[in-house]
């Protein structure tokens, strides 16, 4: 999403609470109002496409984005794709081996299509490059849900207190739950390859994993 009247590039990271935060920008109402010159969302693109398409506002503006804790981010983005995007290709495969494959792209064309067009097919659920160059990145620890929201609202009330703009409230997530923290999901292995897989993120964000 960018807002031009607030000089704000939001980075929509998948499985973040994206249109909670949009809400919180601009205002339920508006997210999907096609007078709202706000509503120039631009997918789940990461920042290196953005900065190309867009370099002016990229070098001018205030940018954000959200970033999640990775097993819980992972449980999330599998359950999505499976339940709502219709993967049948994950739900074949569960996900435990779907981790063990090492997180793959669907194979279904056009979910895979998307995922090349905004740069991530190749690891879709790496973050870092969600983060690459980005001015105010808000990081979401924990694995419960309403834990998670509290962390949201208070970085998002910091960037807007910074920025000095107003805030709406933040809508719950309505595809959320707390499967993430249940024990009965998490096998130790699984929890050590997605730990292996994606070790500079955890490193880097200072994210711990799930208890088994």
């Amino acid at each position: 999403m960018i807002d031009d009247q607030r000089r704000l590039i939001f980075v929509e990271n998948p499985k973040t609470a994206t249109n909670s935060v949009k809400a919180a920008l601009m205002g339920k109402e508006n997210i999907f109002n096609p007078y709202d010159p706000r509503i120039g969302t631009q997918g789940h693109h990461i920042p290196a496409i953005l900065q190309r398409r867009y370099p002016t506002q990229w070098q001018d503006y205030t940018s954000l984005v959200v970033v999640r804790n990775t097993w819980d981010r992972a449980y999330s983005f599998f359950n999505f794709y499976t339940k709502v995007a219709g993967a049948e290709s994950y739900e074949a495969m569960g996900f435990e081996q779907w981790v063990e494959k090492g997180c793959p792209p669907p194979k279904e064309g056009q979910l895979r299509a998307s995922m090349h067009s905004w740069g991530i097919f190749d690891k879709p659920l790496c973050q870092l490059r969600y983060a690459e160059g980005v001015d105010e990145v808000v990081v979401l620890h924990s694995l419960d849900a309403a834990k998670r929201h509290q962390e949201l609202t208070d970085g998002l009330n910091k960037i807007s207190q910074s920025l000095d703009f107003p805030l709406q409230e933040l809508p719950a997530d309505s595809n959320h739950s707390n499967r993430s923290v249940s024990t009965e999901i998490w096998r130790k292995e699984t929890v050590e390859r997605i730990g292996k897989l994606f070790a500079q993120e955890i490193e880097y964000f200072g994210f711990q994993p799930p208890v088994c």
